[in-house]
């Protein structure tokens, strides 16, 4: 079971499609996220940039209105705090703390750490012409400003600056996310049930179809109708199986030896023709010297005789190339073939040539060379006996009207007296008239 469901071609579909369906999210997520990340980033870093000119406008604008500084560390403080900034170090360039956000007031002396920071600012206003240096950290930004705070020296106010707007732009990002993922799974599963109505449940109609066919049952018949490549092989399958049932039929009637059509499918052939209105003659075969030969050789070769009877007529058909010769076999050596009037001569000429040039081969070398054999009468009285030979009555409707294929057949009875009549392979044609 395990196995079976293994190498189904839908449980493979059906992996590879999860595969491609995970493969598909995984790429929408990370060309999101690579493109969304950048542009938050980048958006909140232009606000905090921005927020930072403010900053370094008022306490400019400070700096301008009271040029003595050192008295007005209260005013800065209370610009500071206009900015909403809770944590904030301001230094002078040699390191000394001129105002700190937790202690509230001037002295101390910036760490080794902050010291670095203020040179490499200064160095870089100096150099650069920057009065902003910002360093990213996650979620937040470390902003140096470096002002002048008096005509020969300059300070530098270190803040930090979360950036709230980060988190509420990744909770949406997140939510895009998960709205991207249930997109691609709803158009991936709709398309999986697509394929799985329009694909996979027919193919499985028409493989339970085949096995039902397989046990026996050859009136099933699958149900579908689409006007696509499915639907066609369904209406081929039916057709198949249709024909299969009437071949089935065919065979149920088929002469066991020959394996050619017997007399249920011989009267069906006959009459329908009557009943399409076509003129057609039919060849009544039969053996001459057959029952002579079977007595002498036995049944097993008589079979074999049988089957080369059969393969010359087959063969005849062949080389006429009319496939709408109809060759029956009644039973023993009584063949019938039902052809088109126009075509019945060329056909019986050919089928004496090939079964005269061969019949010797199915003799004893004595027998085939002194032309008879030596058996008994149905009266048990021996008797030398001709090689076979075969007659062929032959009787249309080209001149008389027939409606009935019993009508055929006691008229195929007189005729074939008079080709048995004739020496050697022959055959004998009713000429008789509707008056006759």
């Amino acid at each position: 079971m395990i196995r079976t469901l293994l190498n189904s071609l839908a449980f493979r579909t059906g992996l590879m499609y999860i595969a491609m369906t995970l493969a598909l999210i995984a790429v929408f997520v990370v060309l999101i996220f690579e493109n969304q990340t950048d542009l938050i980033v980048q958006n909140a870093v232009l606000k905090t940039q921005d927020k930072s000119r403010q900053i370094l406008t008022s306490l400019q604008g400070v700096l301008d209105e009271y040029p003595n500084w050192a008295n007005n560390l209260e005013v800065l403080r209370q610009k500071l705090r206009e900015q909403n900034l809770a944590n904030y170090r301001l230094f002078s360039e040699n390191g000394e703390v001129l105002l700190d956000a937790l202690s509230g007031q001037p002295g101390g002396w910036a760490t080794e750490a902050e010291f670095q920071e203020i040179n490499e600012v200064l160095t870089r206003r100096a150099f650069e012409g920057k009065a902003i240096v910002q360093k990213l950290e996650e979620r937040a930004l470390r902003v140096f400003l470096s002002f002048p705070l008096t005509t020969v020296s300059f300070g530098v106010l270190r803040f930090q600056l979360e950036m709230e707007d980060i988190g509420e732009w990744m909770n949406r990002l997140y939510r895009q996310v998960v709205l991207v993922i249930i997109l691609v799974i709803l158009v991936n599963g709709g398309f999986a049930l697509y394929l799985f109505v329009k694909i996979f449940r027919p193919l499985g109609f028409l493989v339970q179809a085949t096995r039902t066919i397989q046990a026996g049952n050859l009136e099933v018949r699958v149900r579908i109708h689409q006007n696509d490549e499915i639907g066609e092989l369904a209406q081929s399958f039916n057709e198949m199986g249709a024909a299969i049932a009437r071949m089935h039929d065919e065979a149920r009637g088929a002469n066991p030896l020959s394996g050619l059509p017997g007399n249920r499918r011989i009267v069906q052939e006959i009459d329908s023709r009557l009943t399409a209105g076509q003129i057609f003659a039919v060849l009544y075969m039969d053996l001459d010297h057959f029952k002579a030969y079977n007595d002498k050789y036995g049944f097993a070769k008589g079979d074999e005789v049988i089957l080369f009877v059969r393969d010359c007529l087959m063969q005849a058909k062949e080389e006429i190339r009319d496939h709408s010769i109809f060759l029956g076999h009644e039973g023993g050596d009584d063949y019938v073939v039902v052809i088109d009037y126009s075509r019945w001569k060329e056909y019986v000429e050919l089928f004496i040539q090939k079964f005269d040039s061969q019949i010797s081969r199915f003799y004893s070398p004595h027998d085939a060379k002194v032309g008879y054999i030596e058996s008994v009468t149905r009266q048990g009285t021996p008797a030398r006996f001709p090689l076979m030979t075969i007659s062929v009555a032959v009787v249309s409707n080209r001149w008389r009207p027939y409606t009935h294929h019993g009508q055929l057949v006691q008229a195929a009875a007189q005729i074939k007296k008079l080709a048995k009549a004739k020496e050697g392979s022959s055959y004998a044609e009713d000429l008789r008239g509707e008056d006759s």
